[in-house]
């Protein structure tokens, strides 16, 4: 009776151990098992063997017995790592890049009111002449040209060049013949047009403090309203032509 039950006691213990065995052996190297050793202790292992009590865990709870947890960032700290990142020039790069494509949706060509300054029957506006020169000039709308005195001319050295050209000019008081000469800029306001031809010529029977005529070589790159009421030259800019 004794010998019997030693038999069964002995079967009984090796069964967990061939159970335990033949997981590892069909899981390969990388299997993880949860065994207690003799004393009752528990132990994870990828060998089994002389253990008790295994059981299998899951593949992806653990790839061998000192594998680290997973210390992936969270994805707020990958986003916020990424923006550390960016170098601060390419970040300002990035900003003023942001700002050029809301200035895009705004309107291309605003108007541009100038204030005028009545004199008699006439509208004076201040205009600055190639960003170095102020002058006080004429509106006038029906001359083609845009007139300058010679004080003017000789201030921005333009007068007595080789490059003068000598032309007709149709103003409100009648055609005359006058040196012709560019600027290379005339702003009225925040209105500037480019590469404009002027008249050199002292206009008779004016104020002295007015150096010519604002004619149609500037004007003609805006639509123009003059405001009589209000004293005041509204500008369209023109788009220009591809």
């Amino acid at each position: 009776m004794y010998l019997k039950t030693a038999r069964h006691i002995t079967l009984w213990w090796l069964f967990p151990v061939l159970v335990c065995s033949i997981l590892w052996t069909d899981s390969g190297d990388s299997a993880t098992y949860d065994c207690l050793d003799e004393s009752g202790a528990r132990v994870l292992t990828d060998n089994p063997a002389q253990l008790f009590k295994c059981a299998l865990l899951p593949s992806q709870s653990f790839s061998s017995t000192n594998q680290a947890p997973s210390t992936a960032p969270i994805p707020e700290a990958n986003a916020k790592a990424r923006r550390d990142q960016i170098p601060p020039d390419t970040q300002i790069s990035a900003h003023l890049s942001s700002l050029n494509e809301e200035n895009q949706d705004r309107p291309l060509n605003e108007d541009i009111t100038v204030p005028l300054t009545k004199n008699g029957g006439s509208f004076v506006v201040h205009a600055m002449l190639n960003q170095e020169r102020s002058a006080q000039l004429i509106v006038d709308t029906g001359a083609s040209m845009t007139v300058l005195s010679t004080q003017v001319a000789i201030d921005l050295g333009i007068l007595g060049t080789t490059d003068n050209e000598i032309l007709t000019v149709n103003t409100a008081g009648g055609s005359v013949q006058v040196n012709m000469n560019y600027l290379s800029s005339i702003s009225v306001g925040t209105a500037e047009a480019t590469n404009v031809a002027v008249a050199l010529h002292d206009l008779p029977d004016i104020p002295e403090h007015i150096e010519g005529l604002l004619g149609m070589s500037f004007l003609k790159h805006f639509l123009v309203t003059l405001d009589a009421e209000h004293a005041r030259l509204i500008l369209h800019p023109k788009q220009k032509k591809p």
